[in-house]
């Protein structure tokens, strides 16, 4: 099991990457990157669990 993931973008690769790691339990925590407010509120209704990082720095 993987301790950390981060997810650059998460469009359609990304969410299905997204949901697939969470579905099999690969990492302890999910970090994920995202600028386009349309993702970040797509993101929000799936209820998985992750963090969200909106901003650099």
């Amino acid at each position: 099991m993987i301790n950390k993931l981060l997810i650059v973008g998460c469009g359609l690769i990304g969410t299905s990457i997204l949901k697939k790691v969470h579905k099999k339990k690969i990492a302890k925590k999910i970090f994920v990157f995202e600028k386009s407010k349309e993702n970040q509120r797509t993101l929000k209704r799936f209820k998985l669990k992750f963090e969200l990082i909106k901003k650099n720095g």
